[in-house]
Parts: structure tokens; sequence; C-alpha cells
């Protein structure tokens, strides 16, 4: 049980919280605010620090996404506002230092982030349909996908073949439609007609090569 030693008031009902990686055992949560994130301390009950938004232009945060590697000496956590811009922090672990990125190319409020960090890469999706794959390291924008659905991207997903290589970004749209994209050209190579209501949510399991969707059964 963990009890609160002072208030944080009023903490997003739309952004989930996560729990901050690189750590054998995770105590550090990083929770949403409207406008800012705080990042938590459950083992002391107090805030670490405080992420604001580095220009008026950001809005309100709508999706967080973090690196969840534990081989990389740097942790990456990406913010989506609602209209359209992302926010990056990149953490240091070895030299405690902070550096911020932002991203400009979509308009409507942001739906689905994933990064690609073998290739220095995020995906993001919005509520259009509209799906950019970034160059992290450019800071720009490789593929720009309009109407890569039909309405809202609800998830996004990285498979990979043989030797830990990416092979496909997967993503599911309100169209009802699962997509495979290829990362190398950003050309649709598949679409599937989704057997379920609706998808929330998509996870590839390395190990035992297997793609497991989280949905609402028809």
């Amino acid at each position: 049980m963990v009890c609160f030693k002072f208030n944080l008031g009023e903490i997003s009902d739309v952004v989930h919280a996560l729990f901050l990686p690189k750590t054998s055992f995770p105590n550090i949560i990083i929770i949403s605010k409207e406008h800012f994130l705080i990042l938590f301390s459950l083992r002391s009950g107090m805030t670490i620090a405080i992420l604001k938004k580095s220009a008026e232009d950001f809005k309100k945060i709508i999706k967080i996404e973090i690196n969840k590697s534990f081989h990389l000496k740097t942790i990456l956590l990406a913010v989506g506002f609602d209209n359209g811009l992302i926010q990056i922090w990149k953490f240091n672990i070895i030299k405690s230092s902070v550096i911020c990125l932002l991203l400009k190319g979509h308009v409507f409020p942001i739906n689905s982030l994933r990064f690609d960090l073998q290739k220095q890469i995020i995906f993001s999706a919005c509520i259009s349909g509209n799906l950019i794959f970034w160059d992290l390291k450019k800071k720009i924008g490789i593929f720009k996908i309009k109407k890569a659905h039909q309405g809202k991207i609800n998830a996004l997903c990285l498979t990979r073949k043989i030797m830990g290589k990416l092979k496909f970004l997967l993503s599911f749209g309100e169209d009802n439609y699962i997509r495979f994209w290829d990362l190398k050209t950003g050309y649709c190579l598949k679409t599937l007609n989704s057997p379920f209501i609706r998808i929330w949510g998509i996870e590839f399991f390395w190990k035992k090569n297997l793609l497991i969707f989280f949905s609402d059964l028809r």
C-alpha cells in the first residue's frame, strides 16, 4: 500500500501513468496532468521532477509513451498533445542530463506513439488517421502517410524477423483494418480485416514470436 504524503492535484483521467524503466525494481512513476508531467518516487513519496511543455503552442497532453529497452543508456519519453505537436525528453542515465526535442507534423490530436530505438525512429498517429515516421537524429518526418486509416488510429506495434531486425509496423484504426507497414519504404504491404469490434492494444512477444491483440469481443 502506498500512502502519499501530499496531494498531487487533479490527475489526467485520459493518460495512463507509466513506470520509469532502467531500474531492477521500478519505483518512479510518471503522472500526467493537463499541461505537464510529474516524476514521483513511490519509495520516498516525493516529487523528483516536473517536465513542462517547452512552448505555449503545446496544449493539453493526451498521450505519453516511453521506451522500454534495458540495453541502452538513455530513456526517451514522448508526449503527444491535442493540437498534433510532439515533445520528447531524452534522459542520459550515465551523465544525468536531459535533452528536449520538438516534432511538428500533425495538426490533429496525437492518439498513438511507438518507439523503434534500434533505428532511432518514433512513429506517431493522430485521430484523423494520419501516420508519420520520424527520424529522431535529424528531427524530421521520413514518411508522412495521409489517411493511413479512415478515422482514428487506436494502436501501433512493431514486429521483427530473425536476427532481431524489425520487419513491420502494425497499425489498427477505427475503420476496423489492421495494416502492415514496411519500415524502409513506408508502404502498406498488407491489409487485414479485424475479427474484433475494437482493438485497444497490440503487443509483440519477441521470444515466442507471438502477436497479441487486446480487444472487445464481437
